[in-house]
């Protein structure tokens, strides 16, 4: 005990202290590097459950503000794909050093966000972040993805600056870079200048010929490389074949490929994959059924991007039963092999298949990615897309920007548009295609007034507009008559330069001829400098619907004259113009020359056309007659043409058989009902008349509200039968009554037809 006094008394406390603090600095310092070797372990592995796990440990121990372990989870987060969490992490450092910001270019780069490239490299050099020889490589392959010519002209700039110009991998990077731009010339001057050269060297400059299609240079090069005391490999060939696949000459790539294997030169991996884009059409079938044979001959079957390649071929070419048993054999599926799978069967219509295939990858613990997501959901019912959409929150991809897309056109699609409105409100990011979703589901569900609010809450957001969301847009304002909103619609299609675009121009020829300016239609008509059969066929129906039916009827002629042949279409708005104009001769004629000339059978819009001109023009028997011999059912408008014209001409027995079909065909559509009772009216059967508003009653048949509306500024005023719903509705009534007055003042008298609520004003 003494002994032990004595030892303690021989040291002091600051002593003691300072050794317990080196001991735990010890024990912290090896945690950090063994949490840091794990984390490396996770990014080789690509193991990014096990990352996440080591990352809980990382804050549970309180280590997340060491910015050693920051920089290790930054890279695991990078390597595995996952680049939220990678920018979760870069945003938490105070002052990221160039690891952080090399680790994010890369991130960004293998994941192919180009554009993210730049963007980084912009801000390292704002916040005065120097790039090195691990930056620009990076750097250079974005800028010749994006083919961003200047800002890559700028970045060889920095590397002459900063002195990386020696170094090889900057400098192979710089030629494939021009090599990708199709500058030739300054790849060559660069080669040319290069004290020291590798192989990736020789074959960055060998793809660049091969991509311009200059092959014999692409073979001296080759020739030349051994009078330079360096060997052709494998990838000096896979180089030339990749500059040929980017030329699109799959056959020179295949020439290539058998030149390669003259040479005793056995291709590898990386050469069937990049033969992968010429294989994919139909006419290289042959040659990837090659390859898929030199395939199993040297025992590469088994590698899962190989069998991603041929998957993706025969679905391409819709050889689904050879893509099925590859990937039945396939021992690794990867993400791209369920992709390639599912998007097979869905390109073929077998969606039963594709279906399988996602629920087969969910019970075998796979994770679904959006592009497996977003194939699966234009296809499926409402009950599926619940269940898909359950799996998108289960997964994490509730916040996919492109997975609510989709998600917002099944919803619609199905007539849910509660659901789609939901989901769109959710999303926190919007891109310009869930913008042209959510109009186009307006549209759809026939909610004009909301169309629009969203098409002018798009430019609040600052979300452009662009041709797609312009043409629906110019659709509603046909559809509102709404010529002002239109024509400001017009103007910023002319600023923004989308003009050229035909399905722009044939909204608009729409939406004037809609708005009742026929001549601004017919001069945009005359303007477009490419036109298709839906600008002929627009401006033929609006002509047909208008006052100038005749104008129609000329200008399908004209449509002859120049070459164009008429389709199924033309025909419904030529025929619907011969009616409005009281042309029957001519269109019995265009009816029969649909078919013994242009091959098109006549389907029910055609019928409904011809029963509608024999109808107008009292040809009754002869409409019926059609009716009867028709080679399907006659639906509902078909009926509905006939009874019209029998109200017309004042044919009770005939309107009393069509009103028979219509009520079998549709009961709970009043408009028929109405228009049997005004008939019986209109013949002084009163009783008749009385009967059928009766039976409406009974069976509960309600007659909707009739609706119109008036646009003023930017905005379209709806109104409907005994509507006070509008803010002005007593200004309103009170103008109303006051026009009445007027009118009965110049004796405008009011006919009231008993149980029928309809009045009409005659002088």
């Amino acid at each position: 005990m003494v002994i032990a006094v004595g030892c303690l008394s021989s040291l002091s406390v600051p002593s003691i202290r300072s050794q317990w603090v080196e001991k735990n600095e010890k024990g912290f310092r090896s945690e950090v590097q063994s949490i840091a070797r794990l984390l490396q372990k996770s990014a080789s592995s690509l193991s990014i459950d096990s990352g996440r796990q080591i990352h809980g440990r990382v804050f549970r121990l309180g280590l997340f503000d060491d910015s050693f372990l920051s920089s290790q989870l930054l890279h695991m987060y990078a390597c595995c794909g996952e680049m939220r969490d990678a920018e979760f992490i870069f945003g938490s450092e105070p002052q990221p050093n160039l690891f952080f910001w090399n680790v994010m270019v890369r991130g960004y780069c293998d994941g192919g966000r180009h554009g993210d490239v730049v963007q980084l490299c912009e801000e390292m050099l704002v916040v005065g972040q120097t790039p090195n020889n691990f930056t620009y490589p990076f750097v250079l392959k974005a800028c010749a993805a994006l083919g961003c010519v200047g800002f890559g002209r700028g970045i060889h700039g920095l590397v002459l600056k900063s002195g990386f110009a020696s170094d090889v991998f900057v400098s192979s990077s710089l030629l494939d870079m021009y090599g990708k731009f199709g500058r030739l010339g300054d790849a060559r001057k660069l080669f040319d200048r290069m004290p020291v050269r590798n192989i990736v060297t020789w074959n960055s400059m060998v793809a660049g010929y091969g991509q311009d299609g200059d092959w014999n240079e692409a073979l001296c090069l080759i020739m030349r490389m051994e009078d330079d005391g360096e060997v052709p490999s494998v990838t000096t060939w896979n180089s030339l074949i990749a500059g040929s696949v980017r030329n699109g000459n799959g056959v020179m790539a295949f020439e290539f490929l058998r030149l390669m294997q003259r040479t005793s030169m056995r291709p590898s991996l990386a050469t069937i994959n990049t033969l992968g884009p010429v294989i994919m059409s139909s006419s290289m079938v042959v040659h990837g059924k090659e390859i898929h044979a030199f395939v199993i001959r040297m025992g590469m079957g088994s590698d899962h991007t190989i069998c991603s390649v041929l998957v993706a071929m025969y679905a391409e070419n819709k050889h689904m039963e050879y893509a099925s048993r590859i990937f039945e054999k396939s021992h690794v599926r990867g993400p791209e092999l369920w992709d390639k799978m599912i998007a097979g069967y869905v390109d073929t219509g077998q969606r039963l298949d594709a279906f399988g295939i996602f629920r087969r990858m969910l019970q075998e613990g796979k994770k679904p990615n959006k592009i497996s997501i977003t194939l699966l959901l234009p296809y499926c019912s409402h009950r599926a897309g619940r269940e898909i959409h359950a799996y998108a929150y289960r997964f994490g991809l509730e916040m996919d920007v492109s997975i609510n897309n989709a998600l917002i056109a099944t919803y619609s699609k199905r007539g849910d548009f509660d659901m789609s409105n939901r989901v769109f409100a959710q999303m926190h990011e919007k891109d310009v295609v869930s913008w042209n979703t959510m109009v186009s589901s307006s549209v759809r569900g026939r909610d004009f007034d909301q169309a629009l609010k969203l098409f002018h809450c798009m430019h609040s957001e600052q979300i452009w507009p662009d041709e797609y969301t312009s043409s629906s847009v110019l659709h509603i304002c046909g559809q509102f008559a709404a010529l002002q909103q239109g024509a400001a619609i017009h103007g910023s299609i002319v600023r923004r330069g989308f003009c050229e675009d035909h399905i722009v121009g044939n909204a608009l020829i729409d939406m004037y001829a809609k708005c009742g300016c026929l001549d601004d239609a017919r001069r945009l008509f005359d303007e477009m400098p490419v036109k298709d059969h839906v600008t002929w066929n627009t401006l033929i129906s609006c002509y047909g619907v208008s006052s100038q039916p005749e104008s129609a009827i000329l200008l399908f002629e004209q449509m002859l004259n120049d070459g164009w042949k008429p389709n199924r279409v033309t025909f419904v708005a030529v025929l619907s113009a011969c009616s409005r104009a009281g042309f029957v001769e001519r269109s019995l004629f265009y009816f029969n020359t649909m078919t013994s000339v242009y091959g098109i059978r006549p389907d029910r819009e055609h019928y409904g056309c011809m029963v509608d001109a024999l109808g107008r023009a009292g040809w009754l028997d002869q409409a019926f007659q059609l009716v009867k011999s028709m080679p399907m059912e006659p639906d509902d408008c078909i009926w509905g043409a006939l009874l019209g014209a029998c109200r017309i001409h004042r044919n009770l027995e005939l309107a009393e058989v069509a009103a028979k079909h219509l009520v079998e065909l549709c009961p709970e559509n009043s408009g028929y009902h109405v228009l049997l009772s005004n008939t019986y009216a209109e013949a002084g059967r009163w009783h008749d008349a009385a009967q059928i508003r009766s039976s409406m009653k009974e069976n509960q048949v309600k007659k909707f509200p009739g609706c119109s509306w008036i646009e003023l500024g930017e905005t379209v005023h709806t109104f409907f039968t005994s509507d006070k719903s509008h803010k002005q509705s007593e200004e309103i009534y009170t103008a109303l009554e006051q026009l009445t007055g007027q009118l009965k003042a110049v004796s405008c008298m009011p006919i009231m037809i008993p149980e029928i609520q309809e009045v009409a004003f005659l002088t």
